[in-house]
């Protein structure tokens, strides 16, 4: 009876995290400019952000220093040992670098093709916050500005619209507005680009299907041409 329970809440805390979203949050404001985390349930990531650390006196003794700067000579010199060994004993392969672009593109379309067809669907957008100010030299040209603005940002929402699921959260602040009086240009922008776990493993696996498929077809075509020519 204990390991049937144990079980089922093993396979529904698996399934609440296969359901779970895997978030990437991008914001941009003039005060604090760009910022980009990433998070899944509730451990979050700061990627880009202004967080600044807070300094540490014991970080900047001498012996401290010295220990530090030891480990990293000590880092390097072992990455040149191995490079060196590696450069010597390394033999010549074919690798996407020395391919064709035409073969190029050809293995990337082969190998990504499951992944440029089901993410569209997958991912979702959540508009949380859209806010910007035009301006201009001066009111004329601002006039100017703000209407190609506004149809800007009404044929971006609706191309995104076509290509994934985009929606604006509760809440969400949209506005277009021209600044009459300074003539700046400002904005206030939040996007929040959502992914279910379950949907990135099938991505993950249909990426190295793809590339396998591609490796089995490149040795299909390698033998049907020593066939032809013998």
């Amino acid at each position: 009876m204990v390991f049937i329970i144990v079980f089922a809440v093993i396979s529904v805390l698996i399934v609440f995290l296969l359901l779970s979203w895997l978030k990437l949050t991008v914001s941009y404001n003039q005060k604090e400019g760009i910022s980009l985390n990433a998070g899944v349930l509730f451990l979050n990531y700061d990627l880009i952000g202004d967080e600044k650390k807070a300094i540490k006196k014991k970080d900047y003794r001498i012996n401290k220093f010295r220990r530090k700067s030891d480990k990293k000579i000590k880092k390097y010199r072992k990455k040149a040992d191995k490079k060196s060994r590696t450069d010597k004993s390394v033999k010549k392969k074919t690798s996407f670098i020395t391919k064709s672009p035409k073969e190029l593109v050809e293995a990337i379309r082969d190998i990504f093709e499951t992944f440029f067809k089901r993410f569209p669907g997958y991912l979702r957008i959540d508009c949380a916050r859209l806010k910007i100010s035009v301006g201009g030299e001066d009111a004329h040209k601002t006039a100017i500005h703000y209407g190609m603005t506004i149809q800007s940002v009404q044929y971006l929402v609706t191309s995104l619209e076509r290509v994934t699921n985009v929606r604006c959260v509760k809440n969400t602040e949209i506005s277009v507005s021209p600044d009459f009086v300074t003539g700046k240009w400002t904005a206030d922008v939040k996007f929040v680009f959502k992914l279910r776990v379950i949907h990135v493993i099938k991505l993950g696996i249909g990426v190295i299907i793809g590339y396998f498929r591609h490796k089995n077809s490149k040795k299909i075509n390698k033998v049907v041409r020593t066939e032809t020519n013998n």
